[in-house]
């Protein structure tokens, strides 16, 4: 295993992490070792426990939140930065603030977003997601397509001549 103090961080390869159940604040320091990529997503915060939730939020460069709950959203309000609560400083005069109650009410596709650029924060931005891709074959004008398809696949195999079905009802009834 590589050690950290041994090698530069350009040296070291990426892990991809998979795993619902990683222990995130007993593997903090081996994931600096070897430059480990990990995407955390929840439903909420309270679903964590304090430990890896202090833990996530004390080494994540990116955080992206779409539409969350009120107590989520005074959470990532202390993590975007300047919550706006009490008087600011000179150095916080430019910063952005991100109220709680907008990080709750984001229309969809609307998500706030802050990174890392060359290791200091940048402010968070409001970023316009697309919206998700619908399945090959499922667009509007596919719709139609496939409706005509199967109503065309319908006749085919199910449907007869209406003269015949006419003439076979007649000899019925007339028997009956």
């Amino acid at each position: 295993m590589t050690r950290r103090s041994s090698s530069g961080r350009d040296t070291r390869s990426p892990i991809p992490e998979t795993g619902s159940r990683w222990r995130f604040a007993a593997g903090q320091s081996w994931s600096l070792c070897v430059a480990l990529g990990l995407v955390v997503r929840t439903q909420t915060l309270a679903g964590l426990p304090e430990p890896t939730v202090n833990a996530i939020f004390g080494n994540c460069g990116t955080i992206a939140s779409y539409r969350v709950s009120g107590q989520d959203a005074e959470e990532l309000v202390r993590e975007f930065g300047v919550s706006g609560a009490g008087t600011r400083t000179a150095e916080q005069w430019m910063d952005l603030i991100v109220p709680a109650a907008e990080l709750q009410n984001l229309p969809d596709y609307k998500m706030y977003l802050r990174t890392l650029v060359d290791g200091a924060p940048r402010d968070p931005e409001r970023v316009k997601a697309f919206p998700p891709l619908s399945p090959i074959g499922h667009g509007p004008a596919q719709r139609q397509t496939r409706r005509e398809r199967v109503t065309r696949t319908s006749l085919e195999r199910f449907g007869r001549d209406r003269a015949q079905v006419e003439a076979e009802l007649n000899r019925f009834l007339s028997a009956a």
